[in-house]
């Protein structure tokens, strides 16, 4: 058996669970401050639930409130369960 395979089956490339919330709604607005980049930074909504497993279509919430209708990098992100979980727990 190969390593790869080996390392497989002793659950070091599965995925983590996170107990106790499998979804989002849309419309959920959470806010990321711990990261690196600057164009991340800020409150971000919950538009759409994406094909792949456990990403999300998420749209910048603009000062005024507003959802930012731009599909440009810096306003439109597609963000994984664990990062939201991320910026939700923090808040807390």
């Amino acid at each position: 058996m190969s390593l790869s395979k080996r390392s497989y089956e002793s659950g070091y490339y599965r995925e983590r669970n996170i107990e106790g919330i499998h979804t989002f709604q849309k419309g959920q607005q959470f806010e990321i401050t711990n990261c690196q980049s600057k164009s991340v930074k800020g409150i971000w909504e919950i538009t759409n639930e994406c094909d792949l497993k456990g990403m999300y279509y998420c749209n910048r919430v603009l000062k005024n409130g507003k959802l930012s209708k731009s599909f440009a990098r810096k306003d439109f992100r597609v963000f994984g369960l664990h990062e939201i979980y991320n910026a939700l727990s923090e808040k807390d």
